[in-house]
């Protein structure tokens, strides 16, 4: 029977055996260790990982959302990668640092228009809720009356865990947006689910890069709060925001009041489609990082579309940014999708 070692990234390793029918994050399990996931199903990539050795196969009646270059790279999903020798994967977070997921019931508190194509959802939780999240997490949000799950990174201080808030992208007929363009939305009561994922703030003193294509800005404005609360407030950070049209503009005033708070946050904004009032950079938002923006100690934050997060990815590590100082949360087309 194959083995499997973990290698998380301080470096604790933990091994035991895997059949080479059974997923790796279910064998896991069976061991007793607990792993980072959500849909299992191969969609969301939270189970994302590095295989170091050896070979997998995955499971063919999976939908795998691993583009070709991503798994020739070694890139495995370990809830339907299978072991068929001995392997060694690497996953891209501290073992201790995963806090358990529950599910909570959150009254909505406040829904408001940030721009024509996006709100804010504000929710409350229970005063007796232990929720608790790393900044640039998400959770699952239940959409009442369709029993359909959206995921959404929160967007506020991981200090008040139990006021979370969310930035909703607005589809023309998406099941949470038609949701949230109800007029009765305060007071009402959605089922959440988490905290989930690995993209979160890591501890450190590194010089901090973050690109966000837009509502992939919720989890750095949530990571900015809690850097602006730390003694870590004086990090050199960069921000670069990209949206593609002015509609789609969004969290400026925030934006600016967080810069005041972090003296070295430079911030640098993107529009693709600009209107004539833009005095903005037009064009993408991988535009903005150049390489005297960064080093050799740089961590690398993307959140955004899958095509925005390729291009950052291999612009950064054109620049000579390891790919483990590069993490990601990509907007993938799906239930489970984090948006």
């Amino acid at each position: 029977m194959p083995q499997v070692t973990l290698i998380f990234s301080d470096g604790e390793r933990k091994r035991f055996d895997a059949p080479s029918d059974k997923p790796i994050l279910a064998a896991a399990k069976s061991a007793g260790i607990a792993l980072a996931s959500d849909c299992e199903i191969g969609d969301c990539q939270t189970c994302k990982a590095h295989l170091k050795s050896g070979s997998v196969e995955f499971d063919e009646l999976a939908f795998i959302t691993l583009d070709d270059d991503e798994i020739e790279g070694g890139a495995v999903l370990t809830c339907v990668s299978m072991a068929q020798e001995d392997v060694e994967i690497e996953l891209p977070y501290v073992r201790g640092h995963l806090i358990p997921e529950k599910k909570y019931a959150m009254k909505i508190a406040e829904v408001e228009a940030l721009s024509p194509t996006t709100a804010r959802l504000r929710g409350e939780l229970p005063r007796n809720a232990t929720f608790a999240f790393h900044p640039g997490q998400y959770v699952n949000i239940q959409v009442p009356g369709s029993g359909a799950l959206r995921s959404y990174s929160m967007a506020s201080d991981p200090a008040q865990p139990n006021n979370p808030e969310f930035h909703i992208r607005l589809l023309p007929d998406g099941q949470m947006s038609n949701f949230m363009r109800r007029d009765d939305l305060v007071g009402t009561s959605v089922e959440i689910a988490g905290p989930k994922g690995v993209f979160y703030l890591r501890e450190g003193d590194e010089p901090v890069i973050m690109i966000a294509g837009g509502t992939g800005l919720a989890p750095m404005v949530s990571m900015l709060q809690a850097l602006a609360a730390s003694a870590r407030n004086t990090l050199p950070i960069l921000l670069c925001f990209g949206v593609n049209r002015p509609d789609d503009l969004y969290g400026v005033e925030q934006l600016e009041a967080l810069r005041r708070q972090l003296p070295h946050l430079d911030l640098r904004m993107a529009m693709v489609e600009p209107d004539g009032t833009w005095t903005g950079h037009k064009g993408f938002v991988t535009d903005l990082v150049t390489e005297k923006d960064v080093t050799a100690a740089s961590r690398v934050y993307l959140c955004g579309p899958p095509p925005m997060i390729a291009a950052a990815r291999q612009r950064v590590a054109g620049f000579g940014v390891p790919e483990t100082a590069i993490f990601a949360e990509e907007f993938i087309p799906s239930g489970t999708a984090t948006a």
